[in-house]
């Protein structure tokens, strides 16, 4: 053997050595990153249906340029919100 051969070979090896360290850190972060969402995250609001409907109303009534549908639109989920609301 060589000294260009020891030198290959080391070479190499420590390409797969780093590689595989890479892996091992890219792993950990990633763990690191879901634990981290678990144990900050607040729990997530439920939306009743009232709101959703409230915010789509908005969303459609934000429109600058209204045709026909949407403004039919807007006063069937109106009628929606209503009932809703009378219902509970």
């Amino acid at each position: 053997m060589n000294t260009k051969q020891i030198l290959r070979y080391a070479f190499f090896g420590a390409l797969v050595y780093g590689a595989y360290k890479l892996g091992e850190k890219n792993a950990k972060d990633d763990v690191e990153s879901e634990d981290k969402l678990a144990k900050g995250s607040p729990e997530p609001v439920e939306q009743t249906e009232a709101d959703y409907i409230r915010e789509i109303i908005d969303c459609i009534r934000m429109k600058p340029n209204k045709n026909r549908k949407d403004k039919d639109n807007i006063e069937l989920l109106e009628i929606k919100l209503k009932q809703l609301l009378n219902s509970k």
